[in-house]
């Protein structure tokens, strides 16, 4: 225990400022670096449909949260100082100038008022107008004073009159209040108010207005009183003998009632003031804007409010209901820690800074710790007339007196702590538990009773609960711990929703609620063991809990990015609301620190100041806001907006631009649309224009809505409908004079018919008479063809070569003399020595299968044979076979005539003696070519070795199914080697898988393969990554060092689309570079509200939503940054495709697209087109038509597509 001595030091501030206006805002304020063309402002100005206009001396403006539509002179307004802006009953938006040349906008155009050059020329003389005195009533009559002019009034054709003219009735006006007229005399020595009802003037004697020469104002109120403006003089006025004089330390440029049932008015220098209920008795309402002249104030359809400047443009504010205290507004600093309950009705608040405030009703007492600049302030305790204040250095005990004392400082013991005090709160034993960054400590008020680590080592006690047995437990940064009995217990390892970061820990009824970093809020049944959690699915503006409240049913939960506050009827059941609270409500920072409830206040501890709000005013923004359609094109040309718009069929890539007027969410709108005839399915964007590329013809209505800060959505739709007219060959006269010229064609063909019918009639007669003289010609030749058998048969018989005649099985019926004369033998030596069938009698071992091919070519065949004769002579004959056929082509005979070659044989023993030698040469040439086969073949087997090992490493078909379950993997090489991989891995629940594109193919390519495999290994085993953004970041890096370190310095690199599928909730994340990931979802099932989510192309069953990568490779780059994980909730029938770019850069086509690529929407098209196919069938078509599409080109690069069924 050190006890060391510091001082504090307490300085008053006075509030004057602040709790004299009784609230402050945090507007935002837009200047001309936000669009403004000035920050002289005269008039602010909501129109009915919503937007708001600004009047300056640059031209008008128009604003719709989005940006500053800028008119001047070059758009058509003839003036561009404009000092009125006025709304008249058809919508119009006029402008009143200096000149006196009035314009109106009106359906996006400016137009000048036609009759502007009798007007100036009827007020040359006194050009000056008076301001609130222009009207266009129902009969588009003009109206507006003029100083010392009187009312002139416009009538439609141009006729002048005028009202209060001449010496009598000369009046300065001042205001016009429905029927009734205020108005000034001329004269300055007579300054009474005038009243004019029905052309009857009536003047209230006895009161004096100031200098006719000022600006003048007067209000009507709903009471009959009438409040007058002029300078510095307000008058509230009853009648003549009831009114009260007001004086206003500067001089006042404008007043009037607003919808807020208060009197609003602005002050040159000395900003603006609301007076509630037009009661200035009473001390003002809201005071802003000091040392700046404010020209006026409007409130917006959602309660906002504007207000002009003539220094600094304009402010808006979305609520004054939220009160803002800053450093102006003399906080000792703006980064607020911690907020603790003081007395009465004060508060007090820590900071990242040594100082401690006590900000009371009427002051703020800055309490300065005089010990270490670098003190920060983690949490306050008020117990017993003291205040124990926790730093990152030590304990202080500051007691209640220094408070409320007038001492300017103090001398104050402190005790020095086991690292810094985190948390601190009072034990039901007596005493106090102390959470700091080492360890849990017990504290008796004045001194550390003992130190408590976890078993030696440190534990960092985030917050602190004791539960009624006297155990602690303890929100650390490693999860929700238990401290009993000196034994700390880590429920993490019972439930991983205990293992994140714990913040915040409170009793809410039975259940522990956890504020946590990443799991959201978690409710723990204790007694029944049931564990529940809201997170920012539910509704919560984040998942980290910065800070924790319980009120009642409620709790207040803090974080990073807004307060939300959680109604819960039943959690067990998930009857609960929640509401959310940001910088778009008026909060001045999202970011909250901690919370305090003190009476119907909550306080907000954030890193910009300290914010409150009576919680039980703060109302919800009921006002849907209004949306407008504002462009419409098509092939990108504008189209003027119609009932009906009619566009040609290739008029059909359209772009529809909108806008949803919510201030407070300015920038930020949340948008759903549908298309009826193309998808009736809501679609989510935050953008202010979707695109339909490409629509067919048909007739479809366009839809649009947009949502507000507190998720109501516009109560009125925009809507445009078109027509994208069909081509001339869909209409109904095409199809009619398509079927006139089928039926044409059918008669045309019917007679072409019947004359063919009489014409082959004739044909067919004649035939016959020519078939019976051809039979006639055929007898003739039959009995001519028997007489040259005859003398066949003579030849035969003299021949010299031998003749053999067999029946069609080879059996020999007759033999001429030849043949005995070249063998010896006569037909019954034949049959008695040889046998009776050629296959016998012959000496060629062939003879069966030379019968057998005879027989089945029904064609003559040629052999030879090497025939011992009768003699014993050998001699080479050779034989020609010949079949007979009859006339239906069957074989009914065989005729064998042999011929003797044996000088033929000589000749040929001569040549292939020649033949020899040549084949010696060749062998010479065979040589040197088995030389260069060897080297081919080493080459080759080197590189089928590579392709081993690249199969070696890629996943097996078996390994695949079981980790992505229906799924496929089309893999095509263009060469043996291939520089195309798919990677397959699972960790626990997690499988991850990708298709990787290395560069170039072949060797290069299989080389840069294996590098990327292992190099995807090493990222989830050896560095433990499981984000895919994540991944590719420690790939790259792998990748880059490896190719580094080669002697080339490769540029070589990757492109890859890498998943995550955790299965267990059913969630896929990705990150790629350049390629994307395809996500294929049936049309029934709702689609996916992520912003980077892309809809490509669609059926009428499915949906292809495209998921982009990053544009930069993995390898070297010149502008390298961390890549993008996107992650997405699936649903059962989803399919997922990641793939390289080979399949749709390959070159084919059918016949009307010879030659060209494939491209992304040919295969978009395909894969929607085979989603009720099998995985397994899927990859077959994607197969068959790469090939179909490819035919005879050769193939460019490798392919690889991956696909998974949800």
């Amino acid at each position: 225990m050190l006890l060391k001595s510091f001082y504090i030091t307490i300085s008053f501030l006075l509030l004057g400022f602040f709790y004299a206006e009784a609230q402050n805002i945090f507007p935002k304020n837009f200047t001309t670096s936000n669009g403004l063309p000035s920050t002289e402002i005269f008039q602010i100005f909501s129109d009915s449909k919503g937007y708001i206009w600004i009047a300056s001396n640059s031209g008008v403006t128009r604003y719709d949260g989005y940006e500053f539509k800028n008119f001047d002179t070059k758009n058509g307004l003839p003036d561009n100082t404009v000092f009125e802006i006025y709304e008249d009953y058809k919508g119009r938006i006029w402008f009143l100038p200096l000149s006196l040349k009035l314009s109106f906008f009106n359906n996006d155009s400016i137009y000048e008022y036609k009759y502007n050059a009798k007007v100036i020329e009827y007020t040359k003389t006194s050009m000056i107008a008076t301001k609130r005195t222009f009207k266009v009533d129902s009969a588009d009559n003009v109206s507006f004073g003029i100083r010392e002019k009187g009312i002139i009034t416009i009538s439609p054709d141009g006729n002048i009159s005028r009202k209060l003219f001449g010496s009598k009735f000369k009046r300065h006006f001042i205001n016009i209040e429905k029927d009734r007229i205020y108005c000034l005399p001329a004269n300055r020595k007579v300054r009474e108010l005038s009243i004019l009802n029905n052309n009857k003037v009536s003047d209230i004697n006895g009161i004096l207005v100031p200098n006719a020469d000022d600006l003048q104002y007067a209000v009507k109120l709903k009471n009959g009183r009438v409040i007058y403006s002029g300078y510095n003089l307000i008058l509230d006025i009853k009648d003549s003998q009831n009114y009260q004089e007001y004086h206003v330390p500067t001089r006042v440029l404008w007043i009037n009632l607003l919808s807020d049932g208060n009197i609003w008015y602005g002050t040159y220098k000395d900003g603006v003031y609301c007076i509630k209920n037009g009661d200035f008795r009473s001390k003002p309402l809201h005071h802003f804007f000091s040392g700046i002249s404010v020209s006026s104030v409007c409130i917006d359809k959602e309660g906002g409010y504007w207000f002009s400047t003539l220094e600094k443009g304009i402010f808006y504010a979305p609520t004054l209901e939220i009160n803002i205290l800053t450093k102006l507004d003399g906080l000792s600093d703006e980064r607020i820690t911690c907020l603790a309950s003081g007395p009465d009705k004060s508060i007090l608040t820590g900071y990242y800074a040594p100082y401690i405030d006590h900000i009371s009703e009427n002051n703020i007492k800055k309490i300065e710790i005089y010990s270490s600049p670098n003190i920060v302030i983690n949490c306050i305790l008020q117990q017993e007339g003291f205040y124990y204040t926790g730093t990152n250095s030590m304990l202080c005990k500051i007691p209640g007196d220094i408070i409320s004392g007038k001492k300017s400082y103090y001398v104050l013991k402190g005790v020095e702590a086991s690292g810094a005090v985190l948390s601190m709160i009072q034990s039901l034993k007596g005493g106090y538990w102390i959470g700091s960054s080492f360890s849990i400590t017990k504290f008796d008020g004045d001194t550390i009773v003992y130190n408590s680590t976890n078993k030696g080592h440190s534990i960092r006690g985030l917050d602190l609960l004791e539960h009624t047995d006297g155990s602690l437990w303890i929100g650390t940064s490693r999860g929700l711990w238990r401290y009993s009995n000196s034994v700390f217990t880590d429920y993490g390892k019972k439930d991983k929703r205990f293992m994140t970061r714990v913040n915040k820990i409170k009793r809410f009824n039975d259940f522990l609620c956890l504020g946590s970093k990443g799991e959201g809020l978690v409710l723990w049944n204790i007694p029944k063991n049931k564990i529940y959690q809201i997170t920012k699915n539910e509704g919560l503006t984040s998942n980290s809990i910065t800070c924790l409240l319980i009120e009642g049913s409620n709790i207040w939960a803090g974080t990073e990015t807004g307060l939300n506050k959680i109604s819960i009827q039943s959690i067990e059941n998930n009857k609960y609301t929640i509401r959310n609270y940001t910088t778009y409500h008026g909060l001045i920072s999202n970011n909250i620190n901690d919370l305090l409830i003190k009476d119907s206040l909550i306080y907000l501890a954030t890193n910009n100041g300290l914010a409150s709000f009576n919680r039980f005013e703060l109302k919800l923004n009921t006002c849907p806001p209004p949306v407008y359609i504002t462009g419409f094109s098509a092939n990108e040309k504008k189209i003027n907006f119609s009932e009906n718009i009619e566009l040609k069929y290739d008029q059909n890539f359209i772009v529809i631009r909108f806008v949803g007027l919510n201030y407070k969410k300015a920038g930020n709108i949340k948008y759903r649309y549908k298309i009826d005839g193309l998808n009736e399915t809501w679609l989510y964007t935050n953008n202010t224009y979707v695109q339909y590329p490409f629509l067919p013809d048909g007739k479809y209505r366009f839809v649009i809505e947009a949502q507000n800060e507190d998720g109501l959505w516009s109560s009125k739709s925009a809507i445009v409908s078109f027509t994208i007219l069909p081509p001339f060959w869909k209409t109904a006269w095409f199809f009619i004079l398509c079927i006139l010229l089928i039926l044409l064609l059918i008669f045309l063909y019917i007679k072409r018919r019947e004359k063919r019918l009489v014409k082959e009639k004739k044909i067919l007669e004649q035939k016959v008479t020519e078939r019976t003289t051809e039979i006639i010609k055929q007898k003739n030749k039959i009995e001519k063809q028997a007489q040259e058998l005859e003398r066949l048969s003579i030849v035969a018989r003299e021949t010299s070569n031998a003749v053999i005649i067999m029946d069609r099985y080879g059996n020999i019926e007759w033999i001429n003399e030849g043949f005995t004369r070249f063998y010896g033998y006569t037909l019954d030596q034949l049959f008695l020595l040889k046998g009776k069938n050629i296959c016998d009698a012959s000496e060629n071992v062939f003879m069966n299968d030379i019968l057998k091919t005879i027989h089945a070519k029904k064609e003559p065949v040629t052999y030879e044979s090497h025939i011992r004769t009768k003699f014993g002579d050998k001699i080479w004959i050779q034989t020609s076979l010949a079949p007979i056929h009859d006339e239906n082509g069957n074989i009914v005979m065989l005729i064998a005539i042999d011929s003797n070659i044996n000088k033929l044989k000589i000749a040929e023993e001569e040549i292939m003696q020649q033949k020899e030698e040549i084949e010696a040469q060749r062998d010479e040439l065979s040589i040197q070519k088995t030389i260069v086969e060897i080297k081919n073949k080493d080459i080759t087997d080197s590189i089928n070795y590579a392709k081993r090992i690249q199969d070696a490493i890629l996943p097996a078909r078996k390994t695949t199914l079981e980790m992505l379950g229906d799924s496929f993997v089309l893999h095509i090489p263009k060469d043996i080697v291939s520089g195309d991989l798919y990677w397959v891995a699972q960790k626990g629940d997690r499988v991850f898988f990708a298709a990787v594109d290395c560069t170039g193919h072949g060797v290069p390519g299989a080389f840069m393969s294996i590098v990327g495999h292992n190099a995807l290994n090493r990222t989830i085993n050896e560095f433990l990554k499981v984000k895919p953004s994540e991944i590719l970041d420690t790939l790259n890096s792998i990748i880059d060092e490896t190719l580094r370190n080669t002697e080339t310095g490769m540029k070589d690199g990757m492109d890859i689309a890498l998943c995550m599928l955790d299965r267990k909730n059913n969630v896929i994340e990705f990150a790629g570079a350049n390629n994307p990931l395809y996500l294929l979802r049936n049309k029934k099932v709702p689609l996916p509200e992520n912003t980077f989510i892309q809809a490509k192309a669609e059926n009428e069953n499915h949906i292809l939503l495209s998921v982009s990568g990053d544009h930069q490779p993995i390898g070297a780059y010149a502008y390298r940054k961390n890549f993008t994980n996107h992650s997405i909730n699936l649903h059962e029938g989803d399919t997922i495709y990641i793939f390289s770019d080979g399949y749709a850069d390959q070159f084919g086509g059918t016949a009307s697209s010879k030659g060209k690529k494939f491209m992304y929407t040919r295969l978009r098209a395909l894969l929607l087109n085979i989603q009720n196919n099998t995985m397994e069938e899927q990859k077959q078509i994607l197969l068959n038509n790469f090939y179909e599409w490819k035919g005879s080109f050769t193939q460019i690069d490798d392919i690889c597509i991956v696909g998974v069924k949800i």
